[in-house]
């Protein structure tokens, strides 16, 4: 999918996996060292700021004066920090990217980037048949306005009252207002579909969760007890800070945080009304914030093609930079790029209750990105696809636990028909070999075997024969199943 999207040529899978996990180590150690080293960050950052102001003619020049200056440790804030020392390799970050692997690997055998409900097809099908009698509440075969918007209000998307018609709309092919069965399983797939997939995300974030942030409590040079002291020396123990004044502070050379790190971080503080905070509140929980803001930062590498266009997409409309989109305007970005993804499943995507927002409503799409990645991906994963138009197709042919009275009468009256036809002696029995000319004349395409097996199944009091009552109790059950397998097979294969 991810080459589809954006018309790149894809890696043989071991090949890419090797690359993805090289990346990862060299990304992860790249962080670690300008974590343990922030003058490097600090120095770059000041000489390119110095380079744009100044617009030397001798670039080179400049950056020899700039960097030999004697007093450039005092202008970068850098008088009385001791740098710790450089460890040679961090092997933590390796553990943490083989975790990774190991996630990612499970998922290719079957989990999160699958997509699907994880459910033989018979499975799935029981589920459907029970959730679409359960909705019809009135028996009536078909769900109506009511029925389906409390059936959609259990999914815990999210869906108001217009957006439930709108599904509604799209479910109901023949617009009379209703949905039958047929058309209630292509969506309630989806739904299935759509609710495993997000418990399997949220199982999954909760596990790279922990290691990113162990990750990041390595990686930051500084201690919980140093960053609250560097805040109260700013601003004083009974002052409060701004958001811009927060972000200001996280620039700071010696907490080494890149500009989207500090941006992340800013947006998991709570301001009050006026848009400030007190920094007796903040000191004591600002590395925590940190370490989440940085856990977040490493969570949002190695995110693949899709995460990289989901991430310009929403950097297009986040035109203000606050790293917050509100909801219509995200489920427009992501309508416009992944074309593929149904009204139901692009409403699950922006109305996750366990989305990051701010008090608006507005979902905060850095954070949120790992997961919209994982969760768009598996949505168009073929096997997903492959579930709803499998089950799509069995839908064609109704199930008989769906079956009205006066079609399960039409059923056991054609029954009994072939009952009386194969009963050659009128004893109001079945032997074995009448039953075998029995279920050959209903063409159900059961072999000798299989027939047999039914006999002995039919027989309850195991007298050898069948008697008219014994045959019509399991008809229905058994073998109008059986009559729409066949018909199945013979739509599929025939």
């Amino acid at each position: 999918m991810e080459a589809q999207i954006t018309a790149a040529v894809q890696l043989p899978s071991e090949v890419q996996m090797a690359l993805s996990k090289q990346k990862r180590v060299q990304r992860i150690n790249n962080e670690h060292f300008f974590r343990i080293h922030p003058e490097l960050r600090g120095m770059i950052s000041a000489f390119m700021s110095a380079l744009l102001k100044e617009k030397p003619d001798d670039v080179d020049l400049f950056a020899e004066n700039f960097f030999t200056q004697p007093d450039l440790a005092h202008q970068l804030g850098f008088i009385g920090w001791t740098r710790p020392p450089t460890p040679e390799i961090a092997p933590e970050m390796v553990a943490m990217a083989e975790a990774i692997e190991a996630l990612e690997t499970e998922d290719d055998e079957g989990g999160l980037a699958g997509g699907t409900t994880d459910m033989d097809p018979l499975e799935l099908e029981h589920m459907l048949i029970a959730l679409f009698k359960e909705a019809d509440r009135d028996g009536s075969g078909s769900l109506e306005f009511h029925e389906f918007a409390e059936l959609m209000s259990t999914a815990s998307i999210g869906l108001n009252k217009a957006e439930v018609k709108l599904l509604l709309a799209e479910a109901d092919e023949n617009s009379d207002g209703q949905v039958t069965y047929q058309e209630f399983v292509p969506l309630a797939v989806e739904v299935i579909q759509t609710m495993r997939l997000k418990e399997r995300a949220e199982e999954e974030e909760a596990e790279l969760d922990d290691i990113f942030r162990e990750a990041a409590n390595e990686a930051i040079g500084m201690t919980p007890r140093e960053v609250e002291e560097m805040v109260i020396k700013k601003v004083g123990g009974d002052g409060t800070l701004t958001r811009p004044q927060l972000k200001a502070l996280l620039k700071a050379p010696q907490l080494g945080l890149s500009k989207q790190q500090a941006a992340l971080a800013s947006n998991l503080v709570d301001f009050d009304a006026n848009g400030s905070i007190a920094a007796s509140v903040l000191a004591p929980n600002l590395y925590s914030v940190i370490v989440d803001a940085v856990a977040k930062a490493l969570s949002m590498q190695n995110l693949g093609m899709v995460g990289e266009e989901i991430e310009r997409i929403c950097g297009f409309y986040d035109k203000d930079e606050s790293g917050f989109l509100d909801r219509v305007i995200l489920k427009q970005a992501i309508q416009s790029n992944f074309q593929f993804l149904s009204t139901f499943q692009l409403n699950a995507l922006v109305n996750d209750p366990r989305a990051p927002t701010n008090a608006e409503g507005a979902i905060a799409w850095r954070e949120y990105l790992p997961k919209l990645t994982a969760l768009i991906k598996a949505m168009g994963d073929p096997a997903a696809i492959h579930e709803r138009m499998e089950m799509a197709a069995r839908a064609e042919f109704q199930p008989a636990a769906l079956m009205n009275g006066q079609e399960q009468a039409e059923f056991v009256e054609m029954m009994k028909g072939f009952f009386m036809e194969a009963d050659t002696d009128n004893n109001g029995t079945l032997d074995k070999a009448e039953f075998l000319t029995c279920l050959k004349q209903a063409e159900l395409g059961l072999v000798d075997g299989e027939i047999l097996g039914l006999f002995d199944m039919f027989d309850q009091d195991m007298s050898g024969s069948i008697d008219m009552e014994e045959f019509l109790e399991g008809a229905y059950d058994i073998l109008a199943d059986l009559a729409r397998e066949r018909a199945l097979a013979d739509h599929v294969y025939g």
